[in-house]
């Protein structure tokens, strides 16, 4: 191929060299892709490099095409003017298991290059190469500079260890578990998962021994990989002081236990950066880049056009979604509280803290004096914990956190014990199962998808049901009702778990989303069953038809047990239709709700 047809005619439309001499967040472009066929075969660079992407991850492939179909090929190059990482222009690929964007080789690094270039930072610029091992001191870089500049990871009222009773850390120079009961050291936390691997764990036997300087190092090999590695890691970093729960809270101590798991919130807080080891299954899994010979040294570029090179590259949030990590509630309010982060995920090191995020294999947005310049966060719920809105929050809280896994049900409270507490603070109310008690009306009224019965908590919190549950605090409620009606349920949808609900006459007045399907025998019954009136709509309600501008009654679904109600499901009927229900119609009756 000559120079000139180094990409395809398609590619060759996408005008690379303008994007990089003029102001790419100025530019208005619309890139065509061939179709996936011709893509798939094609000599073109730049096709190469997508179908490269796509295929560099089979198991996420294979995801996508289980959920779409085998021969769904729609595939899409999406030019972001300010979207990409740092607040940054590039291309996002998108379809086919992919999310990945597109950027460019590294910009000028001297100052004076980057005066004559001002529009060079402007580009998601990415690194020549993955490098074998991690630096250390470009990750003292990104932590130093969230210090001095970043306002919103500053510490409103600092607390210290007299406020928080005493605290353990593991010496990292002494190789030893100390107490420190007045004053906080500067210190460093590890999140991650424990899986089912053998794990080391301070007890009351073994207590004393640790707490001897050196028995660390004596037991060093008992440590998982993952614990010996942040020790290490700590080290480097020079900070002398780690907290790992296993070897910071005394485990066969139950009180010790719980008064740990009360303040975890602020321990993670605290801390001057925390570890969070997001690859692989279990406590085994290490800290990849640690060490050499850990990972290979990659190179990340091509070059699709002369002169022009390109590479992919994913955001730690689409690594920390395909990661175990992600998954375990318990680390939710590790990984929500922590103001600076640094994951190791996916082979890659991130650092994201309140205004910025940083990877390794992508450039450092800097000004002309070499400083980072502010960026983006893309979780979209990091917020939250700030608690400006704190019932909004909280049931944004509540909505990622129920989606994940517990191995035991009876921790679905602890595991949350720090951000409910802050919570409560915040409102000046107590909380009852998990719910504000002064929102209660609004806090029944949720929704989820394959929601099971937890056993031990009432139906009717959200801690009461497994599965993802969504809180439509977003919506107006007026006055409470107190009132109930009978009516029948028709037309189940066992897919979606949800159903028509007809009133006295056989006129369809309502609809309801189902819980516990698979549970109970209760849905197969045809008697009449009743419902609870909860609150009047006033606005607009999400994912319905036309009937949806009637106004409209919150109507909680019960099946009553030896005199106890309990939720079955939640949903909406015409405020009409209680005066065409069964008999005996409409009545004020004081229920248990259990």
């Amino acid at each position: 191929m000559s120079s000139t047809e180094e990409v395809c005619p398609v590619c060759y439309g996408i005008p690379l060299r303008q994007i990089l001499q003029d102001r790419p967040q100025y530019l208005n472009l619309s890139p065509q892709l061939p179709p996936w066929d011709v893509l798939e075969k094609a000599q073109c660079k730049l096709c190469q490099l997508i179908r490269n992407t796509i295929y560099r991850d089979p198991g996420r492939l294979a995801k996508s095409r289980a959920r779409t179909g085998p021969n769904d090929s729609k595939l899409e190059l999406v030019w972001l003017k300010l979207g990409a990482p740092g607040a940054r222009a590039g291309f996002r690929l998108i379809g086919r298991g992919t999310w990945a964007w597109l950027g460019f080789a590294a910009g000028p690094s001297s100052s004076s290059e980057r005066s004559r270039n001002p529009y060079n930072n402007q580009l998601l610029r990415l690194q020549p190469r993955l490098e074998s091992m991690i630096d250390v001191e470009r990750v003292k870089i990104w932590v130093r500079d969230c210090e001095t500049h970043h306002t919103e990871c500053q510490l409103e009222q600092p607390l210290g260890a007299a406020i928080l009773g005493t605290i353990r850390f593991i010496d990292v120079v002494g190789n030893c578990i100390v107490e420190k009961t007045l004053d906080m050291p500067k210190y460093v936390a590890l999140s991650y998962v424990w899986g089912a691997v053998p794990n080391f764990r301070l007890t009351t036997a073994n207590k004393f021994r640790l707490m001897q300087p050196g028995a660390i190092e004596l037991g060093w090999k008992q440590l998982p990989i993952t614990v010996r590695d942040a020790i290490e890691l700590t080290r480097r970093l020079g900070v002398r002081f780690l907290w790992v729960d296993s070897m910071c809270l005394t485990q066969n101590d139950e009180a010790d236990l719980e008064r740990g798991i009360g303040i975890m919130d602020h321990i993670y807080e605290l801390s001057w950066l925390t570890i969070v080891a997001a690859g692989g299954h279990d406590a085994n899994a290490g800290l990849v880049g640690l060490h050499p010979g850990d990972r290979l040294e990659q190179g990340l570029l091509y070059e699709v056009k002369p002169g022009i090179f390109m590479g992919a590259h994913d955001d730690l949030d689409t690594y920390l979604t395909h990661s175990v990590y992600e998954s375990r509630a318990w680390t939710f309010q590790e990984h929500l509280l922590a103001r600076r982060k640094l994951y190791f995920v996916g082979n890659r090191l991130f650092f994201r803290c309140r205004e910025s995020e940083h990877c390794e294999t992508a450039e450092d947005d800097l000004d002309s004096a070499g400083r980072i310049l502010r960026s983006v966060d893309f979780t979209g719920y990091a917020d939250t914990i700030l608690l400006n809105n704190p019932l909004q929050d909280y049931a944004r809280i509540i909505d990622q956190y129920t989606g994940r896994s517990l191995t035991k049900d009876t921790d679905i409270l602890r595991a949350l014990a720090g951000i409910i507490r802050r919570v409560s603070d915040k409102v000046g109310y107590p909380m009852l199962e998990g719910i504000p008690v002064e929102a209660f009306e609004h806090f029944i009224i949720f929704e989820g998808r394959n929601l099971r019965r937890r056993a031990g908590f009432p139906s009717y919190s959200w801690v009461g049901w497994r599965g993802a549950v969504y809180i439509y605090l977003r919506y107006a409620y007026q006055r409470s009702t107190g009132t109930r009606w009978i009516k029948w349920i028709e037309d189940i949808d066992v897919f979606g778990e949800s159903a028509k609900l007809t009133g006295g006459e056989g006129l369809v007045v309502g609809q309801a989303t189902l819980d516990g399907l698979e549970d109970t025998e209760f849905f197969k019954s045809r008697e009449p069953c009743e419902v609870v009136l909860l609150s009047e709509l006033s606005g607009p309600r999400h994912n319905v038809g036309e009937d949806d501008m009637y106004p409209r009654y919150q109507v909680m679904l019960l099946e009553w047990s030896d005199g106890v109600a309990e939720r079955r499901g939640i949903g909406t009927i015409q405020n009409g239709a209680i005066w065409h229900s069964f008999k005996p119609g409409p009545q004020w009756k004081e229920i248990t709700l259990g």
